[in-house]
């Protein structure tokens, strides 16, 4: 997510394309690019797993 997020961003503000036109290249709604744009910079997220996930 983090790196269409950047494309999208992109694409609209150094490339000047209308969110009509990212959606209709990137196959995303209308919506969810215009959210995307107003989300700015969206920090990445992990789940923390506990011993059991690491195997031990």
């Amino acid at each position: 997510m983090m790196v269409m997020s950047a494309k999208i961003r992109r694409m609209h503000f150094r490339d000047e394309m209308s969110i009509r036109e990212i959606a209709q290249r990137t196959g995303l709604s209308c919506n969810t690019v215009r959210r995307w744009l107003r989300q700015g910079h969206v920090e990445p997220t992990y789940q923390l797993l506990g011993a059991k996930g690491l195997g031990t």
